[in-house]
């Protein structure tokens, strides 16, 4: 019978679960409709031919009951082995092996959606999977980030960087010209403020101080949704 192994003649495992035969308190009385193989006749008798009993161990008094617990993975830790012997089951857990992936469709082939997720719609709307588990697709789940607050932050930067551009008037900075001032708006422990670099890079430089600080006047709470991209989430710490 597939999915059926017997331990020892009072455990068996049947289709994934562990069953044991138990001893009524009161034997006089018949013990097949207190029998977890009692909803179907036809398995009962298959159940019991696979043990090597003629007839239902009712009979003696004895009857099958369902023995399955349940056990949580410890987080971390996936199973390296499931052993039985003596009415016992022996469940061996071992630290799984971290594989990071070289390319993105290895990724997208060992990593499922994850609950939380936040997927950027063509119309800018951002979709928050409730479920984990589905597949991840190379193609379409490239705009899938890994929270909604990160997700709005991409947004934003999207957004930034053409108002830059029509700030700048598709002015370039010469990062490797060290005579050459930028004026830049950077995050200063946990806060955006402004600076002046000359060969460091930075997303949001400007061609003048005046325009970098009317950028931040008009767009500070744009700006403001940057920081998930520094690692800083709601609440202000990394």
């Amino acid at each position: 019978m597939k999915g059926f192994e017997i331990i020892d003649s009072s455990n068996i495992m049947y289709a994934g679960k562990h069953y044991q035969k138990v001893l009524a308190d009161d034997r006089s009385k018949p013990q097949c409709n207190r029998c977890v193989f009692n909803t179907d006749p036809n398995e009962v008798d298959e159940v019991c031919l696979e043990i090597g009993n003629s007839n239902c161990d009712c009979a003696n008094g004895e009857y099958w009951i369902e023995d399955t617990m349940e056990i949580q993975i410890p987080e971390g830790c996936e199973v390296e082995k499931v052993s039985t012997g003596e009415g016992k089951v022996v469940v061996k857990f071992k630290a799984k092996e971290l594989k990071y992936p070289r390319t993105w469709e290895g990724f997208c082939k060992c990593n499922a959606i994850v609950k939380g997720e936040s997927k950027i719609r063509t119309d800018g709307d951002i979709v928050e999977y409730k479920y984990s588990g589905d597949k991840r697709f190379i193609d379409n789940d490239i705009n899938v980030l890994p929270n909604r607050e990160t997700a709005e932050a991409v947004l934003a930067l999207c957004q930034l960087i053409q108002l830059r551009e029509c700030y700048n008037q598709r002015w370039k900075p010469d990062w490797n010209n060290f005579k050459q001032e930028k004026y830049v708006i950077d995050l200063c422990q946990n806060e955006f403020d402004t600076g002046n670099v000359i060969g460091l890079g930075s997303i949001l430089h400007f061609k003048s101080e005046e325009l970098r600080d009317l950028f931040l006047e008009n767009f500070r709470d744009l700006i403001e949704k940057l920081k998930p991209l520094y690692g800083i989430m709601k609440g202000g710490t990394k």
